[in-house]
């Protein structure tokens, strides 16, 4: 597993890739980028993480294929044989590796993330790092706003993961951040909570903070309109859909009457029992 290191900065995040996703990138890569310097052929080629397969590439376009149980494909022989010591050196290679090796080769390109529908993975042109992860794990130093020192010729991973505004999703149609109501999240997760994004979750990162949810109030669970801030009779949040538009604090001498649904004086509504008046959150 690799260990995350968050980068501060408010939506691109760092490397966090573990085994699981190599079944699900197996599914979801269309493996075009391992055709594509050889447009025009018809040819087969092993698969850089997977000795068990092998690709075939007709005219740019990517076909998977399987070797029966106990064989492995050979680029040698283009056949599925008996495995060779010499041809095994591969089969240890990571599907994040092997990704990282297709970003250098299309700047650029983008693609989903399983972890959440307002997360894709995008294609960087090389440059100086400020600690993103590379393959093996490790994080490599640049100078950057957190401090740091420079290794001569350390390059930053290619393959970023990306995060969109809340509460935006990722479109795979427009390989874009849209409204998160007109995306098909089809099995990614939905986020709703702004904490759900790790944006919201990396403003803070003091010992001292308040927990994200008390920082930045959700709508989970509520309709659509104005409702309370618990703890706080003088601010109030806007709704949509489940998702928190807005946070908004009533005039000096009101505060927002659960029933009304609005700001009122302050003398025509009657404070809800054990509510407390604390130090006023920062908008």
């Amino acid at each position: 597993m690799y260990k995350c290191r968050l980068l501060k900065r408010s939506v691109v995040l760092s490397i966090c890739l573990v085994d699981m996703t190599v079944a699900f990138y197996w599914q979801l890569w269309s493996f075009s980028t391992m055709c594509t310097e050889d447009k025009g052929l018809t040819f087969a080629r092993r698969n850089p993480w997977n000795c068990n397969s092998y690709l075939v590439c007709m005219y740019g376009t990517t076909l998977p294929g399987q070797c029966p149980p106990g064989l492995v494909y050979s680029d040698a022989t283009q056949t599925c044989r008996d495995p060779v010591p010499s041809e095994l050196a591969h089969c240890g290679r990571s599907v994040l590796a092997s990704l990282e090796t297709a970003c250098i080769q299309r700047p650029g390109w983008k693609f989903r993330s399983p972890f959440s529908c307002a997360q894709f993975f995008e294609c960087k042109s090389q440059r100086p790092s400020a600690g993103f992860l590379s393959s093996s794990g490790k994080s490599s130093s640049a100078p950057s706003t957190s401090g740091g020192t420079e290794r001569q010729g350390q390059r930053e991973n290619p393959l970023q993961l990306m995060e969109c505004p809340y509460p935006s999703y990722y479109s795979t149609t427009t390989s874009s951040c849209e409204s998160f109501d007109k995306v098909q999240c089809g099995t990614r997760p939905k986020p709703k909570a702004p904490c759900d994004y790790i944006q919201y979750r990396q403003l803070c990162d003091s010992p001292h903070c308040l927990p994200c949810s008390q920082r930045h109030p959700s709508c989970v669970g509520h309709s659509n309109g104005a409702h309370p801030l618990p703890r706080y009779d003088n601010l109030y949040i806007l709704c949509y859909s489940e998702r928190t538009f807005d946070v908004r604090k009533c005039n000096s001498g009101y505060i927002f009457s659960t029933t009304k649904k609005t700001c009122l004086k302050n003398a025509d509504v009657k404070l809800r029992n054990g509510d407390i008046r604390p130090p006023p959150l920062l908008l």
